[in-house]
């Protein structure tokens, strides 16, 4: 006996020992999500439950020393808490195998999900909501093994792992403030999969992108339990950095110490970059499904119709049980089912909130609509919604761009310029993979080296600075009547000849309308009013006001070779006696061949009449996204 314990005592005393290394280790460092700063590491959850030790948010030792000895004493509370930690040290300490089966609510969670895969879900972009304009990633733990047959899979009824912001406002302008500034918790929840494809895809009409991920049984466990642990703490929730995307990649690397998706990202996070990082991630994705939205579903279903045809189907969408009688006028029950199918789907997207909040007239109206389709002896055909390889995101160009040109003004004599976007996508970018009716982008900035002639010298001016451009020009369709809509905030050297070279704050909102033309609608003719308001201390009371009309077009020749076109008027009003005291009309255009999705060539030229003069600048040049 007193062997026994000698032995127990030296095992004990070398694992004690060897407990600073382990603190170390990259699965300990994950599992409690230590991060280093200028003075050791530090805890990202943000909640003291999620610690064991007092100091365990800035201590990997101690933690890790609190919670071994929790786990040696068979700490229920602490195991039941920690189940992740406790499967991860049992491997190394040969603890005991644990069942969990004094964790009920563990066991409740797990059995709830019953994961046996994961896919990593994209969500496309919405740019009416500040929250979701960059898209959005998150989790699918699904009841189905990899491989499994379409018809053994249920993944409707799947669990969605989910990461976002606590929200308190809906107004976008404090929402930005205090999510870039992080004064939201984020937290972990889960929900069926069911009701984000009904939050996404049907109300949102935004199309899903899964990847399904190449995880073991024992890596997947490992993610379901620390699914529990975090669902329990609370994490400070910052738009760019500390969001969606990085908390689900941090998810994921997690279980493999091989796993370097969050170092495949810079520091600010975009959720595009998140799934091409796990793309690129040897081995991890092995498969890629592409699910519709309402919208994507409707349109494609009633392309080829009449317009009898298509009022039809709204007028059942509407009222079913008043405008069923319409049906008699066709002539065959394959003709009314696919009317009647139609008619569901533009119920989905037109009415979409109701629906997803099972609330008012419309539910009742979709069972109505769903009984007179029961009653149709045709069988519904499955519909294949396939896109283009290069559509995926994982496959879009880069966020990150920087570009060089040289130009000339007959004004101002020869410049270059430089340029370094943070992020996303213009609307002249490669479209294979982006918003092809939206322009997002973040921190983006120009320089301009300026020489008026041979002998003067050289003068560095900020071309521009944009916080943030937005554009968001979405076709009128049968379906849509968007308004379409921009939004700016930056500055810029003002090219006016009594404030030349000064530089100027400027807010700029425009709203209108779009026409698409061709098969996809990808050439667009905008026309907007916009209003704008500068600050620069030169002005007679230190502001101006702008207002005019805009028409843009864009003209896609090729997923290579696109135009872009704009002419606008402004009455300007520097807030004196005078109600406008000049005007600025601009003429410009801008040609880019996109020879692949790292390097773009483009030719850009604009004209300005302000007071009566004019000036031309032409401008040659190349972007490189990265």
């Amino acid at each position: 006996m007193k062997i026994t314990f000698f032995l127990l005592f030296l095992s004990f005393s070398a694992f004690s020992q060897d407990l600073p290394s382990l603190s170390k280790d990259i699965t300990w460092q994950r599992l409690v999500h230590y991060k280093p700063t200028l003075f050791g590491v530090e805890s990202e959850a943000d909640n003291d439950k999620f610690f064991l030790s007092k100091d365990g948010k800035t201590h990997p030792l101690h933690e890790l020393e609190k919670t071994v000895e929790a786990f040696k004493q068979n700490n229920q509370s602490a195991i039941c808490r920690f189940p992740a930690r406790y499967i991860w040290l049992s491997k190394i300490l040969g603890l005991p195998a644990q069942s969990f089966k004094e964790c009920t609510e563990f066991l409740v969670f797990s059995d709830k999900l019953q994961a046996k895969s994961a896919s990593l879900i994209f969500s496309s972009y919405y740019i009416n909501t500040p929250a979701s304009a960059f898209g959005h990633t998150f989790l699918r733990m699904n009841r189905h093994a990899h491989g499994a047959k379409k018809e053994d899979r249920t993944e409707l009824l799947d669990y969605g792992i989910n990461y976002a912001a606590l929200m308190d406002t809906d107004n976008a302008l404090i929402y930005a403030v205090k999510a870039i500034a992080g004064m939201f918790n984020g937290v972990f929840t889960s929900v069926p999969y069911y009701y984000k494809v009904r939050e996404y895809n049907d109300h949102e009409s935004r199309d899903l992108w899964e990847y399904e991920l190449n995880l073991s049984q024992a890596q997947i466990d490992l993610m379901v339990a620390h699914i529990w642990e975090m669902s329990q703490t609370n994490f400070d929730y910052y738009y760019f950095t500390e969001n969606c995307s990085y908390q689900i990649l941090a998810m994921i690397d997690l279980v493999d110490p091989k796993f370097r998706l969050v170092d495949r990202i810079p520091f600010y996070v975009i959720p595009a970059d998140t799934v091409r990082a796990a793309v690129e991630e040897e081995g991890l994705v092995i498969e890629k499904k592409f699910r519709p939205s309402a919208l994507t579903r409707l349109e494609a279903g009633t392309k080829e119709m009449s317009v009898k045809e298509l009022t039809l189907v709204k007028n059942l969408a509407a009222d079913p049980k008043k405008c069923e009688s319409s049906l008699k006028d066709l002539t065959t029950s394959a003709q009314q089912a696919t009317i009647l199918d139609s008619a569901i789907e533009a119920m989905d997207f037109l009415f979409a909130k109701d629906l997803l909040l099972e609330k008012g007239q419309k539910r009742n109206d979709k069972h109505e609509l769903l009984m007179i389709r029961a009653e149709n002896p045709e069988i519904s055909k499955d519909k294949e919604y396939k896109v283009r390889k290069d559509m995926f995101p994982d496959q879009a160009h880069r966020s990150q761009r920087v570009g060089l040109g040289h130009g000339y003004s007959a004004g101002e004599g020869s410049y270059q310029t430089l340029s370094m976007r943070f992020a996303l996508h213009d609307m002249l970018d490669p479209l294979p993979g982006q918003p092809p009716f939206s322009e997002i982008t973040f921190g983006d900035v120009g320089l301009r080296l300026q020489q008026q002639d041979y002998h003067a010298p050289r003068k560095l001016l900020i071309n521009h600075l944009d916080i943030f451009r937005v554009k968001s020009y979405q076709p009128v369709t049968p379906w849509q009547q968007n308004f379409s809509w921009n939004a700016r905030i930056g500055m810029g050297t003002l090219r006016d000849e009594s404030f030349k070279d000064q530089l100027g704050s400027t807010i700029e909102l425009g709203g209108g309308g779009t026409v698409g033309l061709g098969q996809n609608q990808w050439n667009l003719l905008t026309l907007l009013s916009k209003v704008e308001l500068t600050q620069q201390d030169q002005f007679a009371h230190g502001w101006r006001m702008a207002a005019g009309p805009e028409i843009s077009t864009r003209f896609v020749f090729s997923d290579h070779l696109s135009l872009g076109l704009v002419t606008s008027y402004k009455w300007r009003h520097y807030f004196t006696d005078n109600d406008f005291s000049s005007t600025a009309f601009q003429r410009g255009g801008e040609f880019r061949w996109n020879m692949n999705k790292t390097w773009s060539l483009f030719m850009k030229t604009d004209w300005y009449d302000i007071k009566s003069q004019t000036n031309q600048w032409s401008e040659l040049g190349f972007y490189v996204y990265y």
